[in-house]
């Protein structure tokens, strides 16, 4: 609720008046910001948080979430891909599948499914074993009209480990 929303900004801000560089307090009233309508104040935390945390993913993907809300598509676009990069540098491949189906998922917020679809193939081919990702793009198959392809999906999934029952589970519910 609102109310509790604000409670929580309140909070924070009371915290940062103390201590500018906290970074809970920052997350905290960055993310009560977004969910009550304020994208302006989350970008402001967002920037803060990065300039104490350059690298920090979840500090990026604020600032673009915030960027979304204010209609910069571009520049959101460009955070989503900056952080999909980031986690593929990581080496941290469930990371980065999930960054990558992020990225996805943001083109389909802007009603660009071509994108999200190029996108999604990618990372399949990136991370073909990976079980969320393959519920994700299943998904957007079905959502799309491409049942086919969401069958597609779980037949790869099953050749590459037949002893998985749940894929075999996920396949003949399609």
């Amino acid at each position: 609720s609102n109310s509790t929303l604000d409670d929580a900004v309140r909070a924070a801000t009371k915290v940062l008046a103390a201590q500018p560089d906290n970074i809970g307090a920052l997350f905290t009233r960055g993310h009560a910001n977004l969910r009550a309508g304020h994208p302006e104040r989350t970008l402001e935390d967002a920037d803060q948080l990065l300039k104490l945390r350059p690298d920090d993913i979840a500090a990026i993907s604020l600032r673009g979430a915030a960027l979304v809300d204010l209609k910069r598509v571009d520049e959101a676009e460009q955070t989503w891909r900056n952080i999909y990069e980031m986690a593929k540098k990581s080496g941290d491949e469930n990371q980065a599948a999930r960054n990558c189906a992020a990225l996805a998922t943001f083109f389909r917020t802007q009603k660009q499914d071509d994108k999200a679809q190029t996108v999604f193939e990618e990372c399949l081919r990136d991370f073909p074993a990976h079980a969320l990702l393959q519920q994700w793009v299943s998904d957007f198959y079905v959502e799309t009209g491409q049942p086919e392809k969401s069958i597609a999906v779980w037949k790869q999934a099953v050749e590459k480990t037949p002893e998985d029952l749940g894929l075999r589970a996920k396949l003949a519910d399609l």
